[in-house]
């Protein structure tokens, strides 16, 4: 316990330090009726929910933080511990993360489809989007548009300037017991869904849901940001234990 403390004050003292270097990227978006905030600065990413972090994942140190604010404590892991977490969150339908497949691909694939149904992505366009060049993606499941994705790859080369990508992409795609994957083309969606994203932002999304378009916009702001301020508050006890972290229903 005393030694995960140290550790955590030995964090906090070097993000303090790195976070004068250099201004990071602060991508906020809003999700249903919660918003989003990932920001991306000197290895660092924390992840926000409704003002609130949940997770701040180092990836030069390779440790990870998990904050539960309902019952007021933490966990302070390796990021490889840390991927128990992400499952545990992910099928308890405790948290949603940005590399899901889109809901509208699911809805497509829960009835038995037949294995000729072709899926692909296509690049249909260039546009501008908050200063930054983008490119446009139509994701097709059997001839039919079900989702958008606008791509910017300044702001990827500055996100990857800042951290390690390659290693949240890890930590975060992990198999979801609720995704429901039984049938090879379901397969197919997901190992396609993931090849195209690799960790990427897009920076403007839309998914297609019958009459229905949800259009998920992201704000981009470039700015140092105080990552201290989103540690765990000292009233906050650490768990050493998953089943300590967790409130599980």
């Amino acid at each position: 316990m005393a030694k995960n403390k140290f550790r955590l004050t030995l964090v906090i003292t070097t993000l303090a330090f790195a976070q004068a270097l250099n201004a990071g990227v602060v991508i906020k978006s809003q999700y249903a009726k919660k918003s989003e905030t990932i920001i991306y600065q000197n290895g660092v990413a924390v992840f926000l929910q409704d003002g609130f972090a949940n997770f701040i994942v180092n990836t030069h140190t390779n440790n990870c933080i998990a904050i539960n604010h309902e019952l007021k404590t933490y966990l302070f892991v390796s990021c490889a511990e840390f991927q128990a977490v992400v499952k545990i969150l992910e099928n308890n339908k405790k948290v949603e993360f940005n590399t899901k497949i889109p809901i509208t691909v699911k809805k497509l694939t829960s009835g038995n489809l037949p294995l000729e149904n072709s899926i692909s992505i296509k690049k249909f366009g260039k546009a501008m989007y908050q200063g930054q060049n983008i490119e446009k993606f139509q994701f097709i499941v059997n001839s039919e548009v079900v989702s958008e994705y606008w791509m910017s790859d300044s702001l990827q080369k500055k996100i990857d300037s800042e951290v390690d990508t390659k290693k949240i992409e890890k930590i975060f795609n992990v198999s979801n017991a609720n995704d429901n994957i039984t049938g090879s083309l379901n397969d197919k969606i997901k190992k396609k869904y993931n090849e195209f994203k690799k960790g990427r932002v897009a920076v403007k999304e839309f998914r297609y849901t019958g009459s229905r378009t949800k259009k998920l916009f992201k704000d981009i702001s470039f700015k140092r940001v105080a990552i201290k301020k989103y540690m765990p508050p000292k009233s906050y006890k650490v768990s050493s234990t998953l089943s300590g972290f967790f409130s599980i229903q």
